[in-house]
């Protein structure tokens, strides 16, 4: 407060007026200062009930400390620091004393008015009535109290309000310092800690240190919440724990910034409780509800875990396939893996990692080799350490985080596939001859070497008691086809060598053998083809029945070609007669008639087909070789494809060629029936030549079936006639081995008996 100094106002009401502003400065601060202090404690108060009631968290306890400092300091400014820093001036002072004082008539204020020079030249009074007042002020300040012009009940008040206020303010001081309530208020609402009100449960949010808790960015996170606290066998609150109410419905309350939702968590426990956050993405913050608890506000901190961002897996087969080593395709597999290999890793982390080892299938652990940056790792898994099955990452990176969602990948280990092989028999029905030359083509794949092939024979006789023989011959000639990924060739296997009997079953097939060496060479076998071996003229039978199967086709065959001629010259002579027909109609049977043309075509080739199949099956079992005394020109290689096949060839490729296209010229002279008469005329010409002709094919047909009746007889008569002469020789032999104890000198005979007389006679015809 600032004081202004007039020298010439007398003394006495200086010191006066000094006294007053003294006090008053004294009155002033005990006013402010009790206001202060009451205002402090009734919002010490206030705050208290209201944390106390509604538990506010740490943002609405920040809100309130900063309400309550704003509070305080205009209760400061205003009732302190604005009333000190006011200026009152001696006037103000003066009127102030003589309202209190009304016998001093103004005497106070003229006097200081007076004794300053400017106002007494200004107004134009006398020097000595300015001066005789001025002097009379002066006497009367001396009898006059000053400090009546402070208000005293006020005064009083005041300082009652300023005790009260220092009471509470000490009590204050005392609660914080003793009392829980007191002490929880403060450090909740003064320091803003995580304290906690008394209450009967309380809750621990696990893993969350300082009010932050660590997720893993992209993965499942369960968190778990703990009523703190202990329980007896019976769930009960032990003595002594923290809870008194552990049995509690507990629910956590997230916050994603844009809303908030509330789940409810899982008991697992007598107290613990659980919630799965999943596939945790952006950040958020939480907080759970439990019984009369509320926890603090948890924010979540999201960082990536440890994984592998890049994986190369290369793998070097054994040596014997002579194949460099090749990347495995991108992705965890499973990868097929030959057997024998040996695997090499190179991983690229997407942080530093502290550890970084690879778990193998059967759950043990390799430790991987890191490069400067601890970002780089690679791993060789020799041959004899290689397993099948799933291989799992174990990182941890430098803060020991690590990853519930490893890096993995799957290796199957494939044993060297035997080879593959297809095989077919050229020219060999299910009955051979034990002559029989059997054509065999074939394919042997495999995923790398193929070294050696061969053919594979097994019978047994058709007795029980019959030993089964096996054969295996090499396959010769194809010694440069060896050795490759794949070999494909013909060859033919001689049943003469074998010496097979008449009547057993004979099972054949191709082997081929890969290069393995590790495992021990792969042999694999094609499919069995399964052959009777009968006679000669077993087989001539059979193919005498098949021939005449399809000397039956042919001659159905005739009669399809007959009916269309008689149908073409029918459909030619009513289109004479009615030259009105409807031509779509006779259009729609002209198509007709040329699709049936082509059929007997096609029928007739199928016929030639078969005709050479049984020619080729008879040069493979070598039946013409066994006539000997045969005439040439009636050998089945004569008759069969200089009679029948050639002649049918060509009747389809030229006769009835032409014929299906000569169909078209009738066709398009359908509009005049004249022309279409002529033109169907002439292709009915044609299929009468084709008839002629299948005539004579049928004629070689049915010679060629007689021929082979009467050889089939013949051989059938020189076999009886053989096992004839067989069974003389053994009758022979028997009746030599018998004649070894004959008497021919009649050493054993009797002179004087007759008894051997008939039974040399008897001999005696037996022998002739």
């Amino acid at each position: 407060m600032s004081v202004a100094t007039e020298h010439k106002i007398p003394s006495t009401i200086l010191s006066r007026l000094g006294a007053l502003r003294r006090k008053l400065t004294g009155w002033l601060l005990v006013d402010g200062i009790s206001r202060l202090l009451m205002a402090v404690c009734i919002i010490a108060l206030l705050d208290a009930g209201i944390d106390r009631i509604f538990k506010m968290d740490l943002p609405q306890r920040t809100i309130m400390l900063c309400v309550m400092s704003i509070l305080v300091l205009a209760v400061l400014f205003w009732r302190v620091i604005k009333p000190l820093t006011q200026s009152v001036s001696d006037d103000a002072l003066i009127l102030e004393v003589e309202k209190n004082n009304r016998d001093l008539k103004e005497s106070l204020i003229s006097s200081v008015q007076f004794s300053r020079d400017a106002v007494a030249n200004k107004q134009g009074v006398s020097s000595q009535m300015v001066q005789a007042t001025i002097d009379r002020g002066a006497e009367m300040a001396k009898s006059v109290n000053f400090g009546s012009a402070l208000n005293k009940e006020r005064q009083a008040s005041n300082m009652v309000l300023l005790l009260l206020g220092i009471i509470g303010i000490g009590l204050l001081i005392f609660g914080v310092s003793t009392t829980y309530f007191w002490n929880t208020w403060f450090n909740r609402n003064i320091l803003l800690t995580d304290a906690q009100w008394p209450q009967d449960t309380y809750l621990v949010i696990e893993g969350a240190e300082n009010g932050r808790i660590t997720m893993k960015r992209g993965e499942d996170h369960r968190q778990l919440v703990r009523v703190d606290g202990t329980v007896d066998e019976a769930g009960n609150p032990a003595p002594g724990s923290r809870s008194r109410v552990v049995d509690v419905s507990v629910e956590l309350e997230v916050d994603t910034g844009n809303n908030r939702t509330f789940h409810q968590m899982n008991k697992t426990g007598p107290l613990e409780h659980q919630f799965d956050f999943r596939n945790v993405s952006s950040q958020f913050k939480f907080r759970a509800r439990g019984g009369d608890e509320t926890t603090g506000w948890v924010q979540v901190d999201l960082v990536d875990p440890p994984s592998i961002s890049e994986l190369e897996l290369e793998v070097t087969g054994p040596e014997y396939i002579q194949e460099e080593a090749a990347l495995l395709p991108k992705g965890s597999g499973p990868h097929g893996v030959l057997e024998g290999s040996s695997l090499s890793i190179a991983a690229l982390s997407n942080k530093p990692l502290s550890v970084a080892n690879l778990i193998n299938p059967d759950g043990g652990e390799m430790k991987m080799t890191a490069g400067d940056d601890n970002t780089r790792f690679t791993l060789d898994i020799p041959t004899d350490k290689l397993l099948g099955g799933k291989y799992t990452f174990n990182l941890v990176d430098e803060n020991g985080l690590t990853s519930s969602r490893p890096t993995s990948f799957s290796i199957a280990m494939k044993a060297d596939r035997a080879p593959q092989l297809r095989a077919s028999l050229n020219g060999i029905s299910g009955l051979v001859t034990p002559k029989a030359l059997i054509p065999i083509s074939f394919r042997a794949k495999d995923e790398y070497s193929i070294t050696a092939t061969s053919v594979y024979a097994k019978w047994q006789g058709d007795s029980s008691s019959s030993v089964p023989q096996e054969v295996e011959k090499p396959i010769a000639g194809i010694e440069d086809l060896l050795n490759q990924k794949i070999v494909q060739a013909e060859t033919a296997f001689d049943l003469r060598e074998l010496e097979i009997p008449v009547g057993v079953g004979l099972r054949l097939s191709v082997k081929a053998v890969d290069n393995n060496t590790l495992s021990g060479p792969g042999i694999g076998q094609s499919r069995e083809f399964l052959l009777r071996v009968v006679s000669e003229e077993e087989l001539r039978a059979d193919l005498l029945r098949r021939e005449i199967e399809q000397r039956q086709a042919f001659e159905l065959a005739l009669k399809n070609q007959e009916q269309l001629t008689v149908d073409l010259r029918a459909l030619a002579a009513k289109q004479l007669e009615q030259a009105d027909e409807d031509n779509d109609k006779v259009l729609s049977r002209l198509v007709d008639m040329q699709r049936r043309q082509k059929i007997v075509g096609t029928n007739l080739a199928n016929i030639a087909n078969r005709f050479e199949s049984f020619l080729i099956e008879a040069r493979n079992n070598r039946l013409d070789e066994s006539d000997s005394n045969l005439d040439e020109s009636m050998s089945i290689e004569k008759r069969l494809s200089e009679k029948i096949i050639a002649p049918i060839r060509s009747l389809d490729a030229e006769d009835i060629f032409i014929a299906s296209q000569s169909f078209d010229v009738v066709r398009r002279s359908v509009a005049d029936p004249e022309q279409m008469a002529k033109a169907a005329g002439d292709t009915a010409g044609i299929q009468e030549e084709i008839q002629a002709k299948m005539r004579q094919i049928l004629s070689a047909m049915q010679d060629s079936e007689t021929y082979q009746q009467i050889i089939n007889q013949a051989i059938e008569t020189k076999r009886a006639q053989e096992e004839v002469r067989k069974m003389n020789e053994e009758k022979k032999a028997d009746n030599q081995n018998q004649g070894i104890f004959d008497d021919e000198d009649g050493i054993f005979d009797d002179p004087e008996s007759g008894e051997n007389d008939g039974d040399d006679e008897e001999n005696n015809e037996n022998n002739e």
